[in-house]
């Protein structure tokens, strides 16, 4: 299993740069997203991990969210996805 360090914030300001940051996964690879480095959320941070589960679907391969800071487990909540995003 790979693990990705996110970092930084996910807010509207830096959603559209962040959606590019998944690295490319191979079928079948399990990727494991860290994101006790994110910095600040918001609304725009939901967006972003769901177009990162969508996209690494599409190249055949899964990933699960961990280490979640409190803030993101928050909106996660919020916003209901915690049954949609694959939370470690």
């Amino acid at each position: 299993m790979k693990v990705f360090q996110a970092s930084g914030k996910l807010t509207l300001d830096t959603a559209a740069a962040q959606l590019t940051t998944l690295p490319t996964l191979s079928q079948g690879e399990l990727l494991e997203v860290n994101l006790s480095q994110i910095s600040a959320a918001d609304s725009s941070a939901v967006a972003v991990l769901l177009h990162w589960l969508r996209s690494a679907r599409k190249q055949g391969a899964e990933l699960c969210f961990s280490e979640l800071t409190e803030g993101l487990a928050g909106l996660i909540r919020l916003y209901g996805v915690s049954t949609i995003l694959p939370l470690k």
